[in-house]
């Protein structure tokens, strides 16, 4: 292969820099059963009710495969669900499947004998705003302020020049 170079200046052309993940990093980490096709899975927050990643039936193809997909997804609450559509999960009667999840570089799911599904919960949703201070501004004063003088200066005006 040749490589791809710019300008005929024999540099290579700069591939682009990763984008660096703001949220949360997911990783899903499946080993596939003998029937790979049947399994499916979904990630939904729990917070905005939005599925923000997914994987539909039919989508793994390669009996006892390991797949690991990293996903980087909002700070939330979610729900994932895994499905297997024979309903016999991916272990241990047709093959030794398996799966993990990480959120924020920590295991919150695994398993591999489920049935139909399996969903597990975890993260949490932004907290509430903060509260109001505890104690209430102090009141205003409860004596008016003096009123202005009611007799004019008693000092002797000054003189007009000649």
């Amino acid at each position: 292969n040749t490589p791809n170079l710019a300008c005929d200046t024999g540099s290579p052309v700069p591939t682009e820099s990763p984008i660096p993940c703001t949220g949360q990093p997911l990783t899903v980490n499946l080993l596939t059963d003998n029937y790979p096709k049947e399994t499916s899975w979904a990630l939904t927050n729990t917070c905005t009710s939005v599925v923000e990643q997914s994987k539909g039936e039919g989508s793994y193809s390669g009996a006892e495969t390991s797949y690991v997909e990293t996903y980087c997804t909002p700070k939330a609450a979610y729900d994932f669900t895994i499905k297997d559509v024979y309903g016999d999960g991916i272990c241990c009667g047709y093959g030794s499947g398996s799966y993990s999840v990480t959120y924020g570089g920590e295991e919150v799911a695994s398993g591999s004998l489920f049935g139909s599904s399996a969903t597990t919960s975890f993260g949490a949703c932004d907290s509430a705003p903060t509260e109001s201070p505890t104690s209430p501004p102090t009141n205003s004063p409860t004596t008016p302020p003096t009123n202005f003088p009611t007799n004019p200066p008693t000092e002797p005006q000054p003189t007009k020049s000649p």
